[in-house]
C-alpha cells in the first residue's frame, strides 16, 4: 500500500475512489450490441446523427419532465437511445447494468423457482425482559407491558 495513508482515513475517500473505478470502468466497458446484419444501419444511425435535435432533448429533460420526440431528427435521436442501451453494461452502477441484473434474476427464478427468504427477527439481548428471564434475572413477566 502507499505509505502516506492520511487519503484513505478522509470520509469522502470511499467516494472519491468508488467514482474513479466507475469511471474507468466506463472508459474501457461500453460497447454496442447488435447483431452482424443490422451493423451497417446502426453504424449510420451514430454518424447521422442530429447534434442540434440531440441537444434540445438534453436542454428539455433537465427538468425532468416528460419528453416526446416533435421532429424527425428528435425521432432518430430516441430510436438511437434505444440502440444504446447497452452501451455500459458493464460498468457498476449504469442503467444497463441494474437492468442486466434484473432480468438475470428474473432468469434465475424461471430456472430455479422462486427464492424463499426466513427472517429472524431476535430480540436486544441486554433489554429484551423475555431474554433476560432466561438468563437467570429475576423479573416479573406479568407486570411488563408491551410498549
Amino acid at each position: 500500500l502507499y505509505g502516506d495513508r492520511r487519503f484513505q482515513k478522509d470520509r469522502s475517500y470511499v467516494y472519491v475512489a468508488y467514482s474513479h473505478s466507475q469511471i474507468r470502468a466506463s472508459t474501457t466497458g461500453g460497447y454496442l450490441l447488435t447483431r452482424k446484419s443490422n451493423f451497417v444501419n446502426v453504424a449510420d444511425k451514430v454518424l447521422s446523427i442530429d447534434k442540434e435535435a440531440l441537444d434540445r432533448l438534453i436542454n428539455s429533460t433537465k427538468d425532468g419532465s416528460y419528453v416526446t420526440p416533435q421532429t424527425d431528427g428528435e425521432k432518430r435521436c430516441f430510436e438511437l437511445m434505444t440502440l444504446i442501451d447497452h452501451a455500459s453494461g458493464n460498468v457498476g452502477g449504469s442503467s444497463a447494468r441494474k437492468k442486466h441484473q434484473r432480468s438475470e434474476i428474473k432468469l434465475l427464478i424461471y430456472l430455479k423457482g422462486v427464492p424463499c427468504f426466513f427472517f429472524t427477527f431476535a430480540p436486544a439481548d441486554t433489554k429484551n425482559p423475555i431474554c433476560l428471564s432466561y438468563c437467570g434475572e429475576q423479573i416479573d413477566l406479568s407486570t411488563v407491558s408491551p410498549r
